[in-house]
């Protein structure tokens, strides 16, 4: 997901907040000058873990039928994905997708090209992995107060379930 905050030119005071769940070139270009934009990223496994535990509609059921398995899928990603299957993206590269990016390509070429271009197009990148550091981060960058960037964690994750399954499914996602 994108935010873009319009802001005042010199005063860097904060107008407009806009958030984007897909990253549209064409809107953004036209205020290159005038708007910082914020996006955050994901680690690519607890994204992908994510995504598959809380999409149910699209694409894993049409798939691997009506109670989709992770490691299932993880053990031969070829033989499932279809391109042809809605919102089939999900099972790919998700944040490619939503920022805009080639989400289908594997070549490491492009990819170097891809984080070029995401520094580019973004005043800050915050990582939801450290989101502590990415909160301090955008409070300099827009110069606000510590009470402005503060927050009350409500979820917690059983760490130990986590550590399992990224030790068993980091090589396969």
């Amino acid at each position: 997901m994108m935010c873009l905050l319009i802001i005042h030119a010199t005063r860097r005071r904060s107008l407009k907040l806009c958030l984007m769940i897909l990253f549209l070139v064409s809107i953004c270009i036209m205020h290159l000058q005038t708007f910082i934009s914020v996006t955050s990223l994901r680690d690519p496994v607890d994204n992908f873990e994510s995504g598959f535990g809380f999409f149910r509609d699209f694409p894993y059921p049409q798939w691997l039928g009506d109670n989709p398995q992770i490691h299932k899928f993880l053990d031969d990603p070829r033989k499932y994905y279809d391109k042809t299957t809605p919102w089939h993206f999900r099972a790919k590269n998700y944040m490619a997708f939503d920022l805009g990016l080639e989400y289908e390509s594997d070549d490491e070429s492009y990819i170097k090209e891809a984080i070029k271009l995401t520094e580019h197009r973004f005043g800050l990148v915050m990582i939801t992995d450290r989101f502590e550091e990415s909160a301090i981060l955008l409070k300099h960058e827009l110069c606000m107060d510590v009470e402005d960037v503060a927050y009350l964690r409500l979820v917690y994750v059983f760490l130990i379930s986590l550590t399992i399954f990224k030790a068993q499914s980091t090589k396969g996602i």
